[in-house]
């Protein structure tokens, strides 16, 4: 009889790469911060709230540059100031082209100040429109799906994902409960009742279909965003841009 080899069992590993703590906390941060950029500047919300978002945005951004050990010269310095200036703007004026103009400026600018510094530039790029076709494009989209494996590092490690079915599975079983005992607090106290409308009213976000196209927006923001930053600072496999 004709024999067959035996095949080994042989354990698949995850391919997902691990991520520093100083990641996966960026990770996080800008998540909020695409969200906040989508409800408070794609959805024509600008104001104070908008100049406060961008100047978290570019302060985050620098952080987790000098936290790479990155050296920010001072072209870069320069620039940084220019862009937290500029995020001033929607803070003084109530004209909503100059208000477009100053995000698309904000947009390419800070794009570039990230590719700038990483790339250690001590004077503007020589090649600038290349530059900002590669800060803007090509590196982001290069590594566009980097921050879905972040997250699942995060959840496999430290027993996160544990903590996270413990805390999901709490909210399943106490909502419904708090959802009962809410109820019929309101239908025997119409005081208790009036409060909490009134509460709702008052913190309620709004439509909750605007609500949810906003979260569906914000995922690519982020994405996108996430990879920016990322791609610049782990600069393994980029084509970076040279005389040729």
């Amino acid at each position: 009889m004709e024999e067959f080899p035996e095949f080994s069992k042989k354990v698949i590993e995850d391919d997902t790469p691990e991520f520093s703590r100083t990641e996966c906390i960026l990770s996080v941060v800008v998540a909020l911060l695409a969200f906040g950029f989508v409800r408070f500047v794609l959805f024509n919300e600008k104001g104070f709230i908008t100049t406060g978002l961008y100047i978290a945005i570019i302060t985050s951004v620098i952080l987790f540059l000098k936290k790479k050990k990155f050296r920010i010269s001072g072209l870069n310095r320069f620039i940084a100031v220019i862009l937290y200036l500029f995020s001033a703007v929607f803070s003084i004026t109530d004209n909503n082209f100059i208000k477009i103009l100053d995000v698309v400026f904000l947009f390419a600018t800070g794009a570039y100040f990230i590719y700038s510094v990483t790339a250690q530039k001590n004077q503007l790029e020589r090649f600038l429109p290349f530059a900002m076709i590669k800060s803007l494009l090509e590196y982001p989209f290069s590594k566009f799906g980097i921050q879905s494996k972040v997250v699942k590092s995060a959840v496999r490690s430290s027993g996160f994902g544990k903590n996270l079915a413990m805390i999901f599975a709490g909210l399943l079983i106490t909502v419904p409960v708090t959802a009962v005992v809410t109820s019929l607090l309101m239908s025997a106290d119409s005081n208790f009742s009036d409060m909490l409308t009134g509460f709702a009213d008052r913190f309620a976000y709004g439509n909750t279909g605007v609500l949810i196209v906003q979260i569906l927006i914000a995922i690519p923001c982020s994405h996108y965003l996430f990879a920016m930053i990322y791609s610049n600072v782990c600069r393994e496999g980029l084509n970076v841009l040279d005389e040729e």
